[in-house]
């Protein structure tokens, strides 16, 4: 049987394109909880960068202190988020110390205890965490570079013309991909 993607024949190959269903969804159904909070909380990030409500801000940390039961994974991929948007979004000192200490206070006051509870008081799913930038390549034996290059195709530099543009992506959008 030929198929129009043969993902045995495309892997020895170096090509690691997954299909988003069977990678997140499927395997991670707490994904599906995970996914539309970090959309909730971004835009009301972004709304409240752009009007500067208290509010916003008190809601985002609110909704993200709600991740840990939801999706930890989503939890760890907004912390690293987070600091980023809130050095790119600059604003009126004393309105943006208050701003993002409300945003950052209410998500560690909500969500540090549901992850000790749920942690055990270990590290958990944190001890697992490590960096390694061409674990993929193992078995392929070519260099990382040009694996990711060659997996992320017209991705990757379509994103840097869209950062590098100021016509093709209005200027808050543009900043919140730069976190």
């Amino acid at each position: 049987l030929q198929t129009p993607w043969n993902h045995w024949q495309q892997g020895d190959l170096g090509f690691n394109w997954h299909n988003v269903f069977f990678t997140l969804i499927e395997p991670q159904r707490g994904y599906l909880y995970g996914l539309p909070l970090i959309l909730l909380i971004l835009t009301l990030l972004l709304v409240g960068v752009g009007t500067e409500e208290r509010r916003l801000f008190a809601a985002a940390g609110l909704i993200a202190g709600t991740l840990p039961f939801a999706h930890t994974s989503t939890l760890v991929a907004l912390a690293l988020i987070a600091p980023f948007m809130a050095l790119l979004f600059p604003a009126r000192l004393a309105t943006w110390i208050t701003n993002w200490a409300l945003f950052f206070g209410l998500w560690i006051a909500t969500a540090v205890p549901q992850l000790y509870l749920q942690q055990g008081g270990q590290r958990g799913e944190t001890s697992a965490f490590r960096v390694q930038l061409g674990w993929l390549t193992k078995t392929t034996g070519e260099p990382w570079l040009w694996f990711w290059g060659k997996n992320l195709g017209w991705f990757g530099p379509l994103l840097l013309v869209a950062l590098a543009s100021r016509d093709l992506v209005p200027p808050a959008p543009r900043r919140l991909l730069w976190a």
